[in-house]
């Protein structure tokens, strides 16, 4: 039971697969940094290059095929997927719907 309380009041991770060499994610970058300040009571960012061989096990667990790939999740549980480029206002707007979403269906259980 205190698992499960814990694990409802988690924030949403907002995970960031890049890498290096790719200009569309360090075009993003300034952009998904300032939603995760505009959202960081709601979510928290976390950024993994794609190309280290100890993320393999994330971008199988996500099915990630391409960068830039941002997730929203809670633990193995992914809530919102946005793949490729996108502007801020698009990400704003992806953030809140899965929020709204998430809050909802954690409101019904």
């Amino acid at each position: 039971m205190i698992l499960s309380k814990r694990y409802l009041i988690m924030k949403l991770t907002l995970i960031d697969f890049w890498a290096d060499w790719c200009n569309p994610c360090k075009r993003m970058a300034p952009v998904i940094e300032k939603l995760a300040q505009e959202f960081e009571d709601q979510i928290e960012l976390v950024k993994i290059d794609a190309d280290k061989p100890e993320n393999e096990v994330l971008l199988r667990l996500y099915d990630i095929r391409s960068i830039p790939t941002l997730v929203l999740a809670r633990g193995d549980v992914s809530y919102g997927l946005s793949v490729g480029q996108a502007s801020e206002s698009s990400l704003r707007e992806w953030i809140k719907i899965t929020l709204e979403n998430v809050d909802s269906a954690s409101k019904v259980s």
